[in-house]
């Protein structure tokens, strides 16, 4: 599907399933001109203009004009107003769509089901996400990131579904986690996962409430992985003893995490060493309208 064609396409299938276009959405589309590698913009948290933000309905007409396109390589919906309805849609998209190989949805509201639609997603299929990476022949999704979701349980069942997908899953690169209210027991169980997969090279788990009893596991994780290069680990609370953790496993035989701070690689700076709460980034935009 020629990219001219994609807002024809969207209009079509609002009409069909009697969606109310969004104007963002149209904006977007009818500026969209190149004819291969093409990412579609739709943040919700637009810095200079003030956009509708997209919901589930939305994320559903878009999941099927896009089925059949051969050109967006990318769709950016960060910030938006998508629940778990509106990610199940994004992994329909996927298990037929063999070209998009970025996907961004950090900001939403994704709880444990939309969780485990992207875990079940990528055990089953191999086509998500590229940030920063050169795109190899495969045509294959490298990047994941679901950084800040609103994730109510306590229990933090989707690091176990995420642990699975990491077991099965082959070609993720990137995982971007950050702000998911990660503790030490969803660290644990994360790493039963990454301990065995022979893909990621980039685990960010930046802004979570990691001590250093997750680090340990991570840590002990790192000795028997070896292809992990960079962990992002900044505003946790790792403290002394969690840095020690990760020193000794980057001086394990076999390790390949990259030991300088610049790339953030063990980067201590912004992990507190007195047990007091992380800062945090600046806080992107509400979730409301």
């Amino acid at each position: 599907m020629a990219t001219a064609n994609i807002s024809a396409c969207h209009a079509a299938v609002c009409a069909e399933y009697a969606i109310k276009i969004n104007p963002h959405v149209s904006d977007v589309l009818e500026k969209t001109t190149d004819t291969k590698c093409v990412t579609l913009e739709l943040r919700g948290n637009h810095r200079l203009s003030c956009v509708q933000r997209l919901d589930n309905r939305d994320v559903l007409a878009l999941s099927k004009c896009l089925r059949s396109s051969t050109c967006v390589t990318g769709l950016d919906v960060s910030y938006n107003n998508i629940t778990d309805e509106g990610v199940g849609h994004l992994a329909d998209l996927l298990q037929c769509n063999s070209t998009l190989l970025s996907l961004r949805l950090s900001g939403n509201k994704i709880g444990n089901t939309g969780a485990m639609h992207l875990a079940s997603m990528l055990q089953a299929t191999q086509s998500v996400i590229a940030f920063a990476i050169a795109l190899k022949s495969n045509r294959t999704l490298r990047s994941v990131d679901i950084s800040r979701p609103l994730l109510f349980s306590h229990q933090e069942e989707w690091a176990v579904h995420f642990s699975e997908m990491l077991l099965l899953n082959s070609s993720l690169v990137e995982l971007h986690l950050g702000k998911t209210g990660m503790t030490d027991t969803g660290m644990e169980r994360l790493t039963e996962g990454l301990r065995l997969n022979r893909s990621l090279r980039y685990l960010d788990l930046r802004c979570n409430r990691v001590t250093r009893d997750g680090v340990r596991h991570l840590a002990e994780t790192l000795k028997q992985n070896p292809t992990l290069e960079v962990i992002d680990l900044s505003s946790n609370r790792i403290e002394d003893e969690g840095a020690v953790y990760l020193s000794e496993a980057v001086a394990w035989p076999g390790c390949v995490l990259r030991d300088n701070t610049s790339d953030t690689a063990t980067d201590h700076a912004d992990n507190p060493v007195s047990g007091s709460p992380p800062h945090d980034e600046e806080s992107p935009e509400p979730h409301t309208d």
